[in-house]
């Protein structure tokens, strides 16, 4: 709980700052998929946000409501489809898979009826992430900024908390994770 603290604290100097300072040194402060731009052109822009800033507070963008799959595949660029829970399965011949947290990679909840999938946006930790996701509380909405918590016994991201927009708070309760999608090409 000490680490959350920080992060909270962390999240409310920066919240002001924003990201406008490295920006305007020509550097991007979270990683982009290289995909956005050319899924930008068939959406509105106010149905794709730019990824959150760095340890900025959580945002919720409001608009056309959009399920977490639709919204993880444009932004990762990882051609999959189907409900969230059946992406883990469908990755493994097609992509690299991952125990860990990586930028760009995304993750696969279970513990709900269709699962989630989130776009990992930043590693703060070992046992703490930032993720950009829609649909989290059945709204549509997209979040960018979210923390998720890994916590799992064993430190090994096997259960996770997620921020929960309606409280501003971390969700009470404890998803199961398949694991970690990355952007590159399984080993053939």
């Amino acid at each position: 709980m000490k680490t959350w603290a920080i992060v909270c604290a962390v999240w409310a100097a920066c919240a002001a700052a924003e990201a406008r300072p490295l920006k305007a040194a020509g550097l991007n402060p979270v990683w982009a998929p290289a995909p956005l731009a050319a899924v930008s052109e068939t959406l509105a822009p106010s149905l794709l946000p730019p990824p959150a800033p760095l340890l900025g507070a959580p945002e919720v963008v409001r608009g056309k409501r959009l399920q977490c799959a639709i919204y993880a595949r444009q932004r990762s660029g990882l051609a999959l489809n189907g409900a969230a829970a059946s992406w883990w399965g469908k990755a493994r011949d097609l992509y690299q898979r991952s125990a860990s947290p990586a930028e760009g990679a995304v993750i696969v909840l279970g513990g709900t009826k269709h699962g989630h999938v989130a776009v990992v946006s930043h590693v703060i930790s070992a046992t703490e992430i930032l993720v950009d996701h829609a649909n989290w509380s059945n709204r549509g909405e997209i979040v960018t900024g979210a923390l998720i918590i890994d916590v799992s016994p064993l430190n090994d991201w096997s259960r996770v908390r997620v921020w929960h927009p309606p409280t501003g708070a971390l969700g009470l309760r404890r998803y199961p994770v398949f694991g970690f999608i990355l952007p590159e090409a399984a080993d053939a």
